[in-house]
């Protein structure tokens, strides 16, 4: 009825669909709440009874496809979803399989990146003697699994690369024993296009954070001048100064 909710627990369906919560935790309220949504669904289907009906109708043979596809993986992961390991993290060993299983029906193309997040999840994430089962591996971590971003594997252990290459915005919240904000010039960057009085605030926020993702050296670089040939094939030259933020800071670099 609602399938793309990021969430079904109690309290969250109850602050989607307006009803009247106090929150009290006591189990004859939840009971009256809960039974209240499912009066709310329960309305809402038998008013669009038929239109359900005829979108399970049309959509048979597609169900069917699925079915057919997906059959076995699902009722392999099932037979061993309350198996208990403290040596081996399930969940991964079951997306290895996945994974490997739709390479080999050639469904999608070999990514040799997946090896990061299948080692990230290992040693970072899951942890088999907390969650020994599937299905407990399951329950503990699917919220956390799918908000992970890119940036989030650079801290990681399975991560070897000597030098990351990041935007602003993906290193917040991430520490690096060097840091090199490259190309602070003045209309190059912060203050490209930057005008109002907000957005130049802005800016220098965001220098700040570029800034403080450092935890033993800093080196910020610009261009004292930009060189080429023109559309029209005459060679220039342009003198370039430091974006304005340098000039609280400089005295503290040396050059």
């Amino acid at each position: 009825m609602a399938p793309r909710l990021k969430s079904y627990k109690l309290k969250y369906l109850l602050e989607v669909f307006g009803f009247k919560s106090n929150n009290s935790h006591l189990v004859d309220y939840d009971i009256i709440v809960t039974k209240s949504v499912l009066n709310h669904f329960l309305c809402v289907f038998a008013v669009n009874m038929q239109q359900y009906i005829d979108s399970l109708q049309n959509n048979s043979a597609a169900a069917e496809l699925f079915r057919k596809a997906y059959a076995d993986i699902y009722h392999g992961t099932l037979s061993h979803l309350y198996q208990r390991s403290f040596e081996f993290t399930l969940f991964v060993d079951e997306l290895e399989h996945l994974y490997n299983t739709f390479i080999q029906n050639q469904w999608i193309a070999t990514n040799p990146k997946m090896q990061y997040i299948f080692s990230f999840l290992r040693n970072d994430v899951i942890s088999p003697v907390k969650t020994p089962s599937l299905k407990e591996q399951l329950s503990a971590h699917p919220f956390n699994i799918t908000t992970y971003h890119e940036a989030d594997l650079c801290d990681s252990s399975c991560i070897t690369e000597k030098v990351l290459v990041s935007t602003v915005h993906k290193a917040k919240g991430l520490e690096f024993e060097n840091v090199i904000i490259f190309e602070a010039t003045d209309g190059v960057y912060l203050f490209f296009d930057k005008k109002t009085p907000e957005e130049i605030r802005e800016s220098a926020r965001l220098f700040y954070v570029a800034m403080t993702r450092v935890r033993k050296r800093l080196h910020i670089t610009y261009a004292e001048s930009v060189s080429g040939i023109s559309r029209w094939g005459i060679p220039y030259s342009i003198d370039k100064e430091p974006t304005p933020f340098l000039q609280y800071i400089k005295k503290y670099f040396s050059f």
